[in-house]
């Protein structure tokens, strides 16, 4: 037996066994927590898939934590519920105290779960350091995470970690030595009910020790204030833009991130001048008592403060003065300072600067050396340039993702959960004030609370509602249920508001406290309460800046609290899309459906949803088209107020939540850049109708980027430069780049314009490019329009944000020859141009098409199809796995007709590729797009996910499809070469809702 023989001998006796039966599906893979935007991964997602699709479970790991165990709640819940049978086992430890008992005792709840504990006495010279996660499938086999995760939050979500996942048959020798040794430590192991008793006691005086070794000087508190890495950024470009001559500035920081501090350690450094009188600003009195005692503690008695609100008028040498907006801009009041009275003027919440407020009146009467706005979301659904306030100076910028990221906040879990069902509808804005507030209702929303807890002793949570009546009445219903709770909206007074907070505050259980406030909008912004430790919403979100602010009510760092739990109540409303899409990346600006159920999220956050919700969620998204004119021109709005001009289409993706892609070709009526602006009047210059078809051209046909080489060369010949040059730029670029004569005949059909013309074609766009000996080169008639600068401009963008968006978005391409990104979206029309076809034949297509001189297959499915049972095109296309699909041809087929035969040679024959490509399902969405933006245009998707090469998996089979009509068709199993990513295969299964 030859050395490769006995290797691969030695590796199925290792992984497989006698048997041999191991499913294609079941690969080993490396386990890790990673940021890459392109390719994030969370080990606790890996855990999560195994746990939905196995059929036994045994966990055992040293340590279990709170935050860790509150990661599963959701997928235990369903297990539980829908699949009770499967069992599971888990074994943890006593080892350093170190597992918290609150863990244990919700684990011992599940009745699918059995928990024991590896208890070490006092003297055992042994440790217990196992990280293992084993599920068993059918035909008794295996897949075992094995590493260095244990279940606490950081590990599963963020911390490096190094895990294997090792697969197996129940006869592999591996998984024989683990299962032995699993059932040997099971065996040593105590039942919680027996110990958990003892373990609490120990852990609670470990606990114990700890405090007080700190309280005793083991932790050395400084009296100096460090500024965090944020804030030391800050305060240089502060004193930096001083330096400039700047009279204003503007941070923007999220919120908890600590920007009140970042002001006052600001003012305190200013290099050029002392700050001798500061006025602080802000809406309300409560913000203005927070800020007070933020600077005082930075300037540590070297300044004195006042406060200049409600009844407190009178100052007596007070030289920082804190003033809600009320006060301050009225004329009696503002007219007793001078103009130049304060060096410096904070305008804080600064978002709330409108056109016709007090705001504008104080910043036109005072004239200080400085102005300083601060804002967690200074973009407006108004549409108001706050930006322009403030010169559009930004100072510095960090959002929530970032700082989430940056551990400035604590993570949260989001559940987003159905919301009561009665009588076969779920709860809606449109609701019955008594199903609103009914008692089923409030027993089922303290239900969910409870069970998805919550970090820290005792529950302290923030309950928003959209309807006083509904808030006032759940309230008293509530308290009725035994949770102590406040009612809160705009209309309270200030000091009850402030006795409330101080209430759910209170960490003396024999003091008075209340555990909730439910509330309508009065914590959208500018209140502390950093010990919140649950969110929940009975609303539908509007807007991602809302529910950003008051997310950001529980994200506050605070003693003891490792997560906010963040439950989302999801009814029938039509903007759910806004949750995940307020996490979602901007990607190529075509895909947004897989991010609706596994938005990006930052840091050690995770976002979960129940299996209604989760349907609903992609319901909504696929109501709302990508390019809703109104959406697009509200966030053209936001790019354009922060940077105080009409942005490119690179700076969009720079600066916005949204692709420049989207701004290419909205509809057939705004299909491009200039005619978008055009409509909201920000284009004055009128362009001919050859030169708008040539820039649609463009925009649509060279403007996204899918490959670079058409962008390039004309990047390239339009600053002088040659073919020649171009080729050289090229390989500069990426020497793997193909250029050769398939490709360059495919750029010339496409900068001819040949590749979309039909006989039916009655746009005006001129050619762009010809051959003169042999070589590319603009023609006349372009070289001509391109002397108009506006022309110019647009041609410019287009081409800049093509280079742009290649490199951004599609360069990580395994084929060269084709330009294909895997999980990227595209057209019919994409596919002919990037196989280099020298028509664009989407129209005759369809499910696949044999492309035989280019050795191309494109295989295109709809996953989710909306026809009758009975009809005879009723395809069984489905996913056996993540590696295997099976693939009907079209109907009236057998394996003897030619196109079949031909299907197969290409399956079956080196250097003849065949791509699949699935989008979910046909949608429909009706946009509006008439002289106001509004009217009637039908806009359906046809973009379908890449998941790459396919080849065949078995030996393709006739069969008969449809109930009352029935057809022949072709059946193949087919393999992809590279499985499917957990985020596109659950969003391509997931089944329609029905309720």
């Amino acid at each position: 037996m030859d050395k490769n023989s006995t290797l691969l001998k030695n590796l199925l006796d290792a992984y497989v066994g006698e048997s041999n039966n191991l499913e294609s599906s079941f690969m080993p893979r490396f386990i890790y927590n990673s940021r890459d935007k392109d390719n994030p991964k969370k080990v606790f997602d890996t855990l999560r898939e195994n746990l939905e699709n196995c059929d036994e479970f045994m966990f055992s790991v040293a340590f279990i934590n709170d935050s860790g165990l509150n990661l599963f709640k959701q997928v235990f819940l369903e297990l539980q519920e829908k699949n009770p049978q499967i069992k599971g086992r888990i074994i943890t430890s006593n080892y350093l105290s170190f597992t918290e008992p609150k863990a244990l005792r919700e684990l011992s709840t599940y009745k699918n779960i059995e928990v024991r504990m590896y208890y070490i006495n006092e003297g055992d010279k042994i440790g217990f350091h196992t990280k293992g996660y084993i599920f068993k499938y059918k035909n008794e086999q295996y897949k075992v995470v094995i590493g260095s995760s244990n279940i606490t939050q950081s590990a599963l979500t963020s911390n490096n970690e190094w895990n294997d996942l090792i697969v197996s048959t129940k006869d592999g020798e591996i998984i024989k030595n683990i299962l032995n040794e699993y059932e040997r430590m099971w065996d040593k192991s105590l039942s919680l009910e027996n110990v958990l008793d003892k373990y609490e006691k120990e852990y609670n005086e470990n606990k114990e020790r700890i405090r007080k070794i700190q309280k005793n000087g083991g932790i050395v508190y400084k009296t100096d204030i460090i500024p965090n890495t944020m804030q030391k950024v800050f305060i240089d470009r502060l004193n930096e833009s001083i330096n400039n001559g700047d009279k204003k500035g503007l941070l923007i920081s999220a919120t908890g991130t600590g920007k009140t501090y970042a002001s006052a350690l600001g003012v305190k450094s200013i290099k050029q001048f002392k700050v001798n009188k500061l006025l602080f600003i802000t809406h309300r009195e409560t913000i203005l008592k927070q800020a007070i005692k933020t600077f005082e503690n930075v300037f540590n008695g070297t300044i004195k403060t006042g406060l200049y609100s409600g009844s407190n008028h009178d100052l007596n040498g007070e030289n920082f003065i804190f003033s809600t907006i009320s006060t301050i801009g009225k004329e009696k009041y503002l007219n007793e300072f001078k103009p130049d009275e304060f060096d410096f003027i904070i305008i804080d919440e600064c978002h709330r600067i409108g056109e016709k407020t007090m705001y504008q009146k104080v910043l036109s009467y005072f004239a200080p050396k400085y102005f300083l706005g601060m804002s967690a979301t200074p973009d407006r659904s108004d549409g108001y340039d706050v930006y322009n306030s403030f010169n559009h100076n930004i100072l510095y910028e960090i959002r929530l993702n970032d700082a989430l990221d940056a551990n400035m906040l604590v993570p949260f879990h989001y559940f987003g959960i159905c919301d009561l069902i009665v009588d076969g509808k779920t709860i809606d804005d449109n609701a019955d004030f008594r199903y609103l507030t009914s008692e089923e209702r409030v027993k089922h929303i303290l239900k969910k609370s409870k069970y998805y807890g919550y970090s820290g002793d005792r529950l302290k949570c923030l309950l928003f509602v959209s309807r006083k009546d509904e808030g006032k009445e759940l309230a008293r219903k509530i308290n009725l249920e035994g949770v102590k709770c406040r009612y809160l909206d705009g209309e309270t007074k200030q000091e009850d508001r402030e006795k409330a907070i101080d209430l759910l505050e209170e960490d003396d259980p024999n003091k008075d406290y209340i555990e909730m406030i439910v509330t309508i909008d009065v914590f959208n912004e500018g209140v502390d309460i950093p010990s919140v430790n649950q969110v929940i919403f009975l609303r539908p979100t509007k807007s991602s800046i809302i529910f950003i602010q008051q997310l950001g009510r529980g994200l506050r760092l605070n003693l003891g609290k490792e997560y906010l739990t963040l439950i989302d109540f999801i009814g029938n409303y039509d903007n759910n899309y806004l949750i995940p899409e307020t996490f979602s990346t901007k990607g190529s600006g075509k895909k947004r459906g897989e991010r609706a159920i596994h938005p990006l999220t930052p840091g050690a956050s995770v976002v979960q949803f129940d299996e209604v919700s989760k349907k609903r969620i992609i319901e909504s998204f696929a109501k709302i088209p990508n390019t809703k004119f109104r959406r697009v021109k509200e966030q053209y709005i936001d790019a354009k107020n922060k940077l105080g001009r009409i942005p490119t289409l690179i700076e969009f993706d720079k600066n916005g939540i949204i692709s420049g892609r989207s701004f290419l070709d909205l509809s057939s009526k705004i299909p491009s850049y200039y005619e978008f602006l055009r409509k909201i009047n920000d284009e004055k210059e009128i362009l001919t109708e050859q030169e708008k078809d040539t820039i649609k051209y463009l925009s649509k046909n060279i403007g996204s980027g899918l490959r670079i080489h058409e962008a390039l060369l004309l990047k390239t010949l339009l600053n002088g430069g040659s073919e020649k040059d171009f080729s050289k730029v090229l390989l500069d670029v990426n020497p793997n780049y193909i250029y050769d004569d398939v490709i360059k005949k495919s750029m010339l059909s496409v900068l001819d314009t040949k590749f979309t013309k039909t006989v039916s074609t009655k746009t005006k766009e001129i050619p762009i490019c010809d051959l003169k000996n042999k070589e590319f080169q603009l023609t006349n008639e372009f070289i001509n329009l391109y002397k108009n600068p506006v022309f110019k401009n647009y041609t410019d963008m287009i081409v800049d944000y093509a280079l742009y968006s290649q490199k951004e978005y599609f360069s990580k391409i395994n084929d060269y020859k084709n330009n294909f990104v895997l999980y990227e979206k595209y057209t019919r029309k994409d596919v002919c141009y990037l196989i280099n076809n020298l028509k664009d034949e989407s129209s005759t297509v369809y499910g696949y098409k044999l492309f035989k001189t280019l050795k191309i297959l494109p295989l295109f499915v709809t996953y989710q199809k909306s026809v009758d049972e009975d009809s005879s095109t009723n395809y069984a296309d489905r996913f056996i796995n993540k590696f295997l699909f099976s693939w009907d041809s079209k109907s009236n087929r057998t394996l003897k007709n030619q196109e079949i035969e031909d299907v197969i040679k290409f399956l079956k024959t080196d250097g003849y590729k065949t791509f699949l490509f699935i989008k979910r399902n046909d949608v429909i969405n009706k946009s509006a797009f008439d002289e106001n933006g509004e009217g009637r245009e039908i806009d359906k998707d046809g973009s379908f996910y890449f998941l790459g090469e396919v080849y065949l998996e078995s030996e393709p089979k006739e069969e008969q499809i449809g109930k009352t009509k029935k057809t022949n068709v072709v059946r193949f199993l087919l393999h992809l070469k590279t499985p499917v990513k957990d985020e596109i295969y659950e969003y391509l299964i997931q089944k329609p809702l029905v309720i």
